[in-house]
């Protein structure tokens, strides 16, 4: 990096010379935010005026989704907008600690939003967030000045109450355990369980651990499917090949504090659709995303539960078609 940038409005373009260049298919751009640089891909089509912002779940290697069936199937009609999360992926820069706070996220996030307004030509915008992404999704919509740049959210297993999730999660964990305290192993794991009121930030890998060996938590999917594809990308040389692939595990740490969590879901007044996996109980069953959609501010007809019957965590990779249909028929009728 050859200067440092006082303001986050500053941002890097290396494909595009300028607004009034004709739209390619594919374009890539850097965006620039207190320390971060973050690579964003925009493909897909243009003619439709209608662009989906994918913000990608944990850890945040949010390029991968570029390489999905689903996902490429969506770009034939609408313009996909994939990018990092600071400290994710093909990320750079060393932005400091005190910037890896949820308040950070949708700032950046925000920028993103109206980077793409100003590049083309302020289009109907979507938000898609992916588990984590559907966090920061979440936060971001908080504000009604920034709910009014979006026209819809979907949320794809989507964290939107953290402690919810924890609570659920470890009741489940607690019930399987308990059932199996034959097993030293899963006596300890009762043991453990019994000793947490409260989850804390160091509990998370463990408990996320447990939670899949009880098989409470299931991908139903092999996403390590997509890194060859990834790596064969076009832009894959530009952002640094393997770099695409990894993520500053331990900085993310840093969002799991009281502060971050989803007070007031009803602020959140504009459509919105929740799509789940059945095979995914814990934190991100339908019973959570149907407690969190009537905490929703959206009106009764304007929000939509969605569970998918073959999927876990990841319904675009299990599920391409009926995702990209469902995405399909949903952006319709909002429109």
């Amino acid at each position: 990096m050859k200067a440092i940038f006082k303001t986050t409005a500053l941002f890097l373009l290396t494909l595009l010379c300028s607004c009034e260049t004709a739209p390619a298919a594919e374009e890539h751009f850097w965006l620039r935010s207190k320390g971060a640089d973050m690579p964003v891909l925009v493909r897909g089509n243009r003619d439709s005026g209608i662009f989906i912002i994918v913000n990608p779940g944990w850890p945040g290697t949010g390029l991968i989704y570029s390489v999905d069936e689903s996902f490429q199937s969506l770009e034939r009609d609408f313009t996909m907008v994939y990018w990092n999360f600071r400290g994710a992926g093909a990320s750079k820069g060393n932005p400091g600690l005190e910037n890896y706070r949820m308040d950070q996220f949708t700032e950046d996030t925000d920028l993103l939003v109206d980077t793409v307004c100003r590049l083309y030509g302020n289009p109907d915008i979507f938000m898609m967030g992916h588990s984590f992404g559907g966090e920061v999704s979440g936060n971001y919509l908080l504000s009604p000045e920034r709910q009014a740049k979006i026209k819809a959210f979907i949320g794809v297993e989507p964290v939107l109450d953290n402690r919810l999730l924890d609570r659920k999660l470890l009741s489940d964990i607690t019930a399987y355990a308990e059932v199996r305290q034959e097993d030293p192993y899963w006596r300890e794991v009762y043991q453990w369980c019994r000793t947490k009121e409260v989850i804390k930030p160091s509990d998370y890998g463990t408990l996320f651990n447990y939670a899949e060996e009880a098989g409470i938590i299931n991908e139903t999917g092999d996403y390590t499917t997509w890194y060859p594809k990834l790596l064969k990308e076009s832009f894959a040389q530009e952002y640094g090949n393997t770099s695409l692939l990894m993520t500053q595990f331990g900085v993310y740490n840093r969002f799991f504090t009281p502060d971050n969590y989803i007070e007031s879901l009803d602020r959140i007044k504009l459509p919105v659709l929740l799509i789940c996996g059945a095979y995914n109980k814990g934190g991100f069953g339908i019973d959570i995303m149907q407690e969190i959609a009537s905490r929703l501010g959206t009106s009764p007809g304007e929000k939509r539960v969605l569970e998918m019957e073959s999927s876990g965590h990841l319904p675009f990779l299990t599920e391409p078609e009926r995702f990209s249909r469902e995405i399909r028929s949903y952006i319709r009728s909002v429109l």
